[in-house]
């Protein structure tokens, strides 16, 4: 019996080292996600909350952008990559885009905004923003 004993070990070793080896190479590891800050708010039209609004917003840096729709109280989260909650902290300018609603509805996006946001811009901290109010104006 003692002459097994050191390929029982041996079968041990090479299956536990077998195992490490390929949790290493299969561990799931998640791709890197940047430091991301809270970015929550609401948007509200000529003085209305604007529901199924898709907002984007773009940096104007070396940030990745990040997405939302408003719910129907017209509140947004944005999603770094439209995924992850948050977004990382800079500058970064607003795209809106059209209700959600059904294609016979007017769009609720004033024009000036519809192209490039208006030119409108944020500049996120790196406490991020919790309470951001957006507000849109004219026909």
């Amino acid at each position: 019996m003692k002459t097994y004993l050191p390929i029982r070990y041996s079968f041990c070793f090479a299956m536990l080292s077998g195992c490490l080896f390929l949790s290493g190479c299969f561990g799931g590891t998640k791709p890197d996600v940047p430091t991301l800050v809270p970015f929550k708010g609401t948007l509200v039209i000529n003085g209305k909350p604007a529901p199924n609004v898709a907002i984007a917003v773009f940096p104007l840096g070396d940030q990745q952008d990040a997405v939302a729709v408003t719910d129907d109280a017209g509140h947004f989260e944005m999603k770094y990559r439209g995924t992850t909650p948050g977004v990382q902290p800079g500058s970064y300018q607003f795209n809106f885009g059209g209700s959600g609603a059904d294609s016979d509805t007017k769009n609720p996006i004033p024009k000036k905004f519809q192209e490039a946001g208006g030119g409108m811009t944020v500049e996120v901290p790196a406490e991020g923003l919790t309470d951001y109010s957006l507000e849109l104006k004219g026909v």
